[in-house]
């Protein structure tokens, strides 16, 4: 969760609705404001918040500052009196958003997305997560824990690199074949795969020949010029950096 938020991020993220407040009435001061911070931190993230450190100051004062609450309140709940107003207000906020469970038909309709927009993005990890938070409060499903998404993501992962891989293939004849197949060849000691992955080193005369050379090399094979242009910038440097890294 984001530790800093502005006047603009906490009245566009935080601020309760008149239907939303008609669901504070007959809690007391606190609970209104738990509830309420619960309530919103649902709608941004599809989850409960696992330990209530995790909020900005800001956001329980602009919680409080709504009902008219104590300035600078902070909970105080006892172990058991908290796992008892979380289990009734997480119970409560779920009817009222009407979430439902994550099926199998839900999950169906995860991958579909993943595999349609979220991966040919290849965000980074913490936007990637921000996405996938978004999805589930869209569709109203709560956000799986963290092993079941990972199993469900990692399926997907696997289903777009196999029909992202099998989409080129396709699009190659039998001379691109043989053309990648001989930049394995290494019979000379260095393969030309070798060669397209090394290091140019420091700007000079010899790093610029081997650059034309390297992009002789690839115009040698006769690659289709638009094979990868439905590719995003992120999604080819990710492949990029993993051919790099790969071995002849």
């Amino acid at each position: 969760m984001r530790q800093v938020w502005s006047s603009a991020a906490l009245n566009s993220c935080w601020l309760l609705t008149d239907q939303e407040r008609e669901l504070l009435h007959g809690k007391s001061t606190e609970g209104r404001i738990l509830f309420g911070v619960y309530l919103k931190y649902y709608q941004q993230y599809a989850s409960f918040p696992k330990d209530l450190i995790v909020i900005p100051a800001e956001v329980w004062d602009f919680m409080a500052g709504q009902i008219d609450g104590p300035h600078e309140w902070r909970p105080g709940f006892t172990p058991t009196g908290l796992a008892r107003m979380q289990r009734r207000y997480s119970t409560e906020i779920r009817s009222f958003l009407g979430i439902r469970r994550f099926d199998r038909t839900a999950r169906m309709a995860f991958e579909k997305w993943s595999l349609s927009w979220l991966l040919p993005q290849a965000f980074d990890e913490p936007r990637q997560l921000l996405e996938i938070q978004a999805w589930f409060c869209e569709h109203r499903y709560e956000l799986a824990d963290s092993k079941a998404l990972k199993r469900v993501l990692g399926a997907a992962e696997r289903a777009f690199e196999r029909h992202l891989l099998d989409s080129l293939v396709k699009r190659l004849g039998p001379h691109h074949h043989t053309a990648l197949e001989n930049l394995l060849n290494s019979s000379e000691g260095i393969t030309d795969f070798g060669r397209l992955r090394s290091g140019t080193g420091k700007p000079s005369v010899e790093s610029i020949i081997q650059i034309a050379q390297q992009l002789e090399l690839i115009r040698s094979i006769g690659l289709p010029s638009d094979l990868i242009n439905n590719f995003t910038p992120r999604l080819i440097a990710r492949y990029r950096l993993r051919a790099s890294s790969e071995d002849a």
